[in-house]
């Protein structure tokens, strides 16, 4: 098995991390959470040589989702996830733009596979189990590869915090 890489993308106003997991080896991958700027993505993935396979989502917010369907058309891919309970986000991504200002094209993001806790998603040999970690958005996952003992956890985790639960949708606990 090669090595598990990842690069990462800011992407949109918001400079929120686009990432790029890849295999070392054969330099096959998935692009997660692609915001936006899908041009500066798609040549991330073209000057490193990198076929990504598919687009991961950890969940239905704007700075995450908001470049997925641009992509898919630029890829021919298919979008995994997030979980259903992020439907009405995505439903919504259009809305979430022009709230923000965002000038940039944004499409309402309709994945072809939604995820549930437990089950597992993989690029290669590289297989990441799903966990659905609702707080942030109601449908977020997070990607956790056992071998590699890496999690993409989205806005689960932010630098120095623990992610925002103040936003629609999201679920808090007292």
């Amino acid at each position: 098995m090669g090595q598990l890489n990842a690069g990462i993308v800011p992407v949109t106003p918001f400079q929120q991390n686009c990432a790029i997991l890849f295999d070392m080896d054969d330099r096959n991958g998935v692009v997660v959470d692609p915001g936006g700027d899908v041009d500066k993505i798609l040549a991330v993935l073209k000057d490193n040589a990198i076929t990504a396979g598919a687009i991961w989502i950890t969940h239905g917010h704007i700075d995450h989702a908001g470049g997925a369907m641009e992509l898919k058309d630029a890829l021919g891919v298919d979008i995994i996830g997030p979980h259903e309970a992020d439907r009405p986000l995505l439903a919504n991504l259009e809305n979430q733009a022009r709230r923000f200002g965002l000038t940039d094209p944004v499409r309402n993001c309709v994945p072809d596979r939604f995820l549930i806790e437990g089950e597992t998603v993989s690029f290669g040999e590289h297989v990441f189990k799903v966990l659905h970690c609702p707080g942030h958005a109601p449908g977020h996952v997070v990607y956790y590869n056992r071998a590699a003992k890496f999690a993409h956890v989205g806005d689960v985790l932010f630098r120095g915090s623990i992610g925002r639960s103040d936003l629609p949708g999201a679920i808090t606990r007292h």
